[in-house]
């Protein structure tokens, strides 16, 4: 009994790892984001007050600094950097 019990908790600890780890993921890409959109608005104010930020391109910018290192720890990720 006390080895399902064990199997239990060790489950219960992995799902709960996994749920953290999703939202320090979600975090890091909204942080990405909103770093995204602060810099198209810095390029072209007057193209995202005309609607013309599109999810495409805060994407892509997003993506872009994720692969230029900017994390929330700082640390630069080895998945999306071209020069390691």
């Amino acid at each position: 009994m006390s080895a399902l019990l064990a199997i239990a908790i060790a489950i219960a600890i992995a799902i709960a790892i996994a749920i953290a780890i999703a939202i320090a993921i979600a975090i890091a890409i909204a942080i990405a984001i909103a770093i995204a959109i602060a810099i198209a608005i810095a390029i072209d104010p007057r193209c995202v007050l005309r609607g013309g930020l599109s999810i495409r391109l805060l994407s892509v910018l997003a993506l872009r600094l994720w692969g230029e290192g900017i994390t929330l720890t700082g640390q630069r990720p080895q998945r999306f950097c071209k020069f390691s």
